[in-house]
């Protein structure tokens, strides 16, 4: 068999001095005894300082037995507050985890003007783009300028693309003026009975009426602008 450990050998000599001291020293008339509230101020102790009434202790199996009994008590009470103050600051950590988190994702859609925002219910709308044909890799506006109307609401935005577009992810602009985009999405076009048709969502909630560009490009091609009316 293996040796014993120091801390198994600690153990045991402990509990054969405890026994001891719970048998060799009856006083069944509690001669001397402190009474409880000293015993329960030795229990609360961190270590035993010697003084006369620890020393009594030693000497009095009764007295031993209560201060055993009030250690215990003492060391399950401490137990548990060391459980809980875990617990809030585990709870508090969540918090500000969680605190962070939503700090960063506001302060985000805030700065990206790429973010669609998607609280509130949209509107189904749509913008014909079928006969503005533009060459492909052509900048600046179609050869068509009559503007298109979009009203500022969420809009779930159905473009009708040009004759001959190509299905695939687009890149979607809105803009004051080149270069300078308000907001930014992707979508992605597919051919439906002949015409490619891009959907996308955007929110023209906070966009000033008036004349603004729409632009469309599918990459790496260059942009195509088309002037838009909000109203």
């Amino acid at each position: 068999m293996p040796d014993d450990s120091p801390d198994q050998i600690f153990e045991e000599f402990r509990d054969i001095i405890q026994q001891t001291i719970l048998t060799k020293f009856p006083n069944p008339e509690r001669k001397g005894c402190p009474g409880s509230p000293v015993l329960k101020e030795l229990a609360n102790r961190p270590r035993p300082v010697r003084d006369a009434a620890w020393e009594h202790v030693l000497n009095c199996s009764p007295c031993y037995q209560e201060f055993l009994e009030l250690r215990a008590e003492v060391k399950r009470a401490r137990r548990s507050l060391v459980a809980r103050r875990r617990l809030m600051v585990s709870g508090v950590a969540a918090v500000l985890v969680i605190a962070a988190a939503v700090t960063t994702y506001e302060a985000t859609h805030r700065k990206n003007p790429s973010v669609t925002q998607t609280d509130g219910p949209f509107q189904a709308a749509a913008l014909d783009l079928k006969d503005r044909s533009v060459a492909r890799g052509e900048s600046g506006h179609p050869s068509r300028t009559e503007p298109l109307i979009l009203p500022p609401k969420r809009l779930d935005l159905t473009i009708y693309l040009p004759v001959g577009s190509e299905s695939g992810i687009y890149q979607v602009q809105l803009l004051k003026k080149i270069d300078e985009p308000l907001m930014a999405v992707e979508g992605e076009a597919r051919i439906e009975d002949g015409i490619t048709v891009l959907r996308a969502r955007i929110d023209l909630t906070h966009v000033a009426s008036g004349a603004i560009l729409i632009g469309l490009r599918q990459p790496p091609s260059d942009w195509t602008y088309y002037p838009v009316t909000i109203h």
